[in-house]
C-alpha cells in the first residue's frame, strides 16, 4: 500500500511540474486529478476530487460549453484544447 501511495505522489509531482494544465476524469466523468497548472487555468482553489466534471468549469462557463459535451459523451479518451496561447488537456 505504501508503494502505491509513493508512486501516486511521484506521479503528481511530475504533473505539477508541467506547464500545461492536465485534468483526469474517471469513466463516470468524475475528477480524479488536476495538476497545479490546471488549478490555475480553471481558477480553482483546490482539487475537486470525486466531483462531476462540471465542477471544474464553474468559473469558466464558456470553456464548459466547449468541453463538457465531448467529455460527457465519451467521444474521446483525451481531449486537448488550444485557446490562444493557453491549452488544456483532459
Amino acid at each position: 500500500m505504501e508503494a502505491i501511495s509513493q508512486e501516486r505522489r511521484r506521479f503528481q509531482s511530475v504533473l505539477d511540474g508541467m506547464r500545461e494544465p492536465v485534468v483526469a476524469l474517471d469513466p463516470g466523468g468524475r475528477v480524479e486529478l488536476v495538476n497545479r497548472a490546471g488549478l490555475e487555468f480553471l481558477a480553482l482553489d483546490g482539487v475537486p476530487l470525486g466531483e462531476p466534471a462540471e465542477a471544474l468549469f464553474a468559473r469558466r462557463p464558456s470553456l464548459a460549453r466547449e468541453v463538457l459535451p465531448s467529455l460527457l459523451k465519451g467521444e474521446s479518451d483525451v481531449l486537448e484544447l488550444a485557446l490562444g496561447e493557453e491549452a488544456l488537456m483532459v
